[in-house]
């Protein structure tokens, strides 16, 4: 077998070699025989769901929206927002439909190795580490301004050291363990995102210190709905990428 065949059990008998002619990347044939390198399976669906859908809530999202809001103005963030949504799902719909095709173990880094080149995937494997690395220093970062809020006594390395502990921690465990935890949080990240819906729509419609129906008064507010122009707009596509 090439670089590029892949192994799945066949649903019902044998089944003949694939090719992809629109793309013109290899035939590959499917193999009721297990490799050495086929991934053990011990993530359930429920957590396999929701760790997909925590894992496209990023930091930016509570702690860059004010500031978003404030240089950009409420359309400049609604846009910004909306064109970033849809660049993610187009992409995960893309990602979604090679993995359901080709079922291979690896990240989708893979897929680009497959029908681009070897040297696109192995390029964006590293980019993905690099792009992981970062945002790991982003949420240690975000972690100390949140907790600083309430109080100013804990120095801010110490809280850094806590949180790497705890992340070390939760990758050296089980994959059943890992897969728990990363569950929990991830529904705690949904859920903490229902209630802000919730008391937005309240405080909006009454649920406020004056109450009255707010509407769309701060729209108009000096400078909005664009605040700062061009440079305002695309500012706010920065917070956008993180959220």
């Amino acid at each position: 077998m090439t670089a590029h065949d892949v192994e799945k059990y066949p649903p019902q008998g044998p089944q003949e070699p694939l090719s992809d002619k629109s793309t013109g990347a290899e035939p590959f044939e499917f193999n009721p025989h297990v490799n050495a390198d086929k991934l053990a399976r011990k993530l359930s669906a429920r957590q396999v769901q929701m760790i997909a859908i925590g894992g496209t809530i990023g930091t930016g999202l509570f702690l860059g929206t004010g500031k978003a809001l404030a240089t950009g103005g409420p359309a400049s963030m609604l846009i910004a927002y909306a064109i970033c949504g849809g660049i993610v799902f187009v992409t995960m719909l893309s990602l979604g439909e090679m993995a359901a095709f080709i079922p291979i173990a690896g990240s989708f880094c893979t897929f680009a190795g497959r029908f681009v080149d070897d040297a696109l995937g192995f390029a964006l494997t590293w980019n993905y580490w690099f792009n992981d690395a970062v945002s790991t220093a982003a949420d240690v970062i975000a972690l100390q301004l949140l907790l600083q809020y309430w109080t100013d006594n804990f120095p801010g390395w110490a809280i850094s050291l806590i949180f790497l502990v705890v992340v070390i921690l939760f990758n050296v465990m089980s994959v059943r363990v890992y897969g728990e935890i990363e569950y929990w949080l991830s529904l705690l990240k949904v859920i903490t995102i229902i209630i802000f819906i919730i008391l937005g729509i309240a405080v909006n419609c009454g649920g406020n210190n004056e109450h009255r129906y707010i509407g769309d008064k701060y729209f108009y507010i000096g400078d909005a709905p664009f605040v700062g122009g061009i440079g305002g707009f695309a500012s706010v596509f920065v917070t956008a990428s993180f959220a």
